[in-house]
C-alpha cells in the first residue's frame, strides 16, 4: 500500500532537505547535495515505463558522485490523493522555510496552489 505522504519523503529526513531541490533554477538534476544528485521522472499513463530526458546531461553523474533516478507512474483519478494543493500543504508543513518554497512556486507561475487551474486533475500513485 502506498503512503499518502509520499510527496515529503525527502523532507521526512530533514526539514532542511528542501534546500537540495534545484526548483526552477534549470539545473541538470532536480535535487543535488554535495557530490550526489537525484533526477525525478513522472509518467501519467499506467504501464508506461519510458521516460523523457531533456538532454544527456540529466543522466550524467556529478563529478565524483552518484546519480539516482526515481520514476513515479501516476494515473489521473477523481479520488486521487495527489493534487498540487495537497502536495503544497504537505511540503509547507514539513519544510523549515515554507516561504522559500512559495517563492519557488511563484517562479514557475504558481501564485496560489489552491487555484482550481492547478488542481483540475488529481492523481493516484500506481508504481515507483
Amino acid at each position: 500500500m502506498v503512503k499518502v505522504r509520499t510527496e515529503c519523503r525527502v523532507l521526512d529526513r530533514s526539514p532542511e532537505a528542501w534546500r537540495s531541490w534545484n526548483g526552477p533554477a534549470s539545473d541538470r538534476h532536480d535535487f543535488s547535495r554535495g557530490a550526489n544528485a537525484l533526477e525525478v521522472k513522472v509518467t501519467t499513463k499506467k504501464g508506461k515505463t519510458a521516460i523523457t530526458v531533456n538532454g544527456l546531461e540529466q543522466l550524467s553523474e556529478p563529478a565524483g558522485g552518484h546519480l539516482y533516478l526515481q520514476h513515479f507512474e501516476l494515473e489521473a483519478a477523481a479520488t486521487g490523493m495527489l493534487t498540487v494543493s495537497g502536495l503544497a500543504h504537505a511540503v509547507f508543513a514539513a519544510a523549515s522555510q515554507p516561504d522559500r518554497i512559495r517563492e519557488y512556486l511563484l517562479a514557475i507561475g504558481c501564485h496560489n496552489p489552491e487555484d482550481e487551474a492547478w488542481n483540475m486533475v488529481a492523481f493516484r500513485l500506481e508504481r515507483e
